[in-house]
């Protein structure tokens, strides 16, 4: 039986809900849900800031009319920042 990391469950998530571009925050601790996010054909896009993030995918999602998935702490700050 093969083991997976919990990087490739994430991943592999991930393109079974059809991302197919990931807006994220590098880290360290990111590396490897990186690489296995591009084996599994989703490009990943790296900002400079949480709020950055949020704001681009809503943004992608309604040009292109796709959901967008983003942790909800992410969005919220990303609304409240955006509304100041």
């Amino acid at each position: 039986m093969a083991e997976l990391t919990g990087s490739e469950i994430l991943a592999r998530s991930l393109k079974n809900e059809g991302t197919d571009i990931l807006f994220f925050l590098m880290g360290g601790p990111m590396l490897l849900a990186e690489s296995s996010c591009i084996k599994e054909g989703i490009r990943p896009l790296d900002v400079r800031h949480e709020q950055s993030a949020a704001l681009m995918g809503q943004a992608y999602s309604r040009l292109l009319q796709k959901r967008c998935r983003s942790p909800p702490s992410a969005w919220r700050r990303a609304v409240q920042a955006s509304s100041i």
